[in-house]
């Protein structure tokens, strides 16, 4: 009995450890209430758990699954994603999947788990698109980062250009994009899209960092990879089809809704019959049809 009871202890001493290493403050937080002292943790928790991959090693001739953290070799190579990076315009959008990260991959719904969008490199004035200098603004668990486009490949890409739109139209993409580098990721998944713009216009940059690091602010800042790809494309959203709709139980906005017939695929390594496994819907797997008919054609 005696060393059931110990045991139980340690059980119960090894939990509350864990919780209070969670729970620990951070840069981004100043708030000690204990409501967002679980916000952290569930914070914390998703992020863990979204970088949790399944590889499958062969042993014996049965396939055995081992979790790690590790990340695999993509199927789309340095070298095909530098030869896309010349085909790219300033506003196109990226979305791409992952394999084997069960659980991030399992919560999101879709063909399509992630998507950023194509920013240029410095040379803005002529909107330079060499290899080296394109940049893609996405959110990730560090938040909402301007990085390389080769940061984010992974096993299934696809690239959209949005149709009927203009110049100017896409200099404003880019800039609410650009602008929203250092937001937080909203592990919450909250699409008030129109609150967040609106503060973020609202804001001089000096405020808005303050704003962003300090958990008591009146509405905080944080944009999940697809609200990212929402947010720079939100003044065109109607022409595009962009618009939340309710997913498991939640209004939201899901990576496969932007294959629709007012984004014009520019490149992707996905076929017809990988995205209708994958549960891509109708219009985006008649996008992808006329996408591979086209292609077929072009290359006779």
């Amino acid at each position: 009995m005696d060393q059931i009871y110990v045991a139980v202890t340690a059980f119960f001493l090894f939990v509350a450890l864990i919780i209070v290493y969670l729970a620990r403050p951070d840069d981004s937080a100043d708030d000690p209430s204990w409501a967002y002292l679980w916000h952290r943790i569930w914070r914390r928790i998703a992020f863990w758990a979204g970088d949790v991959r399944l590889d499958w090693q062969w042993y014996f001739f049965i396939p055995f699954p081992l979790i790690s953290w590790t990340h695999h070799e993509y199927a789309v190579t340095y070298e095909e994603l530098l030869r896309v990076c010349k085909t790219l315009q300033p506003g196109d959008l990226m979305l791409a999947t992952k394999k084997g990260y069960v659980f991030s991959n399992f919560a999101i719904p879709g063909c399509f788990k992630h998507a950023g969008v194509i920013v240029t490199g410095p040379d803005r004035d002529t909107w330079t698109l060499d290899p080296s200098t394109v940049k893609l603004v996405e959110a990730v668990s560090e938040g909402v980062t301007r990085r390389h486009l080769l940061w984010a490949r992974g096993d299934l890409m696809i690239f959209l250009r949005p149709k009927d739109v203009d110049f100017e139209d896409r200099v404003k993409a880019v800039r609410i994009a650009e602008k929203i580098v250092g937001c937080r990721y909203d592990a919450e998944f909250d699409f008030n899209l129109e609150d967040e713009l609106k503060h973020l216009e609202n804001e001089e940059r000096e405020e808005l960092e303050r704003t962003k690091q300090n958990c008591k602010a009146e509405f905080d800042v944080a944009f999940s990879c697809t609200e990212v790809a929402a947010a720079a494309w939100w003044h065109k959203r109607k022409p595009l089809g962009i618009v939340r709709q309710r997913i498991r139980g939640r209004m939201c906005i899901v990576a496969d809704q932007f294959v629709n017939r007012s984004f014009q695929i520019v490149w992707t390594n996905v076929t017809v019959a990988q995205a209708e496994k994958e549960g891509l819907g109708e219009e985006g797997l008649r996008e992808l049809e006329m996408y591979w008919e086209k292609l077929k054609r072009s290359t006779k």
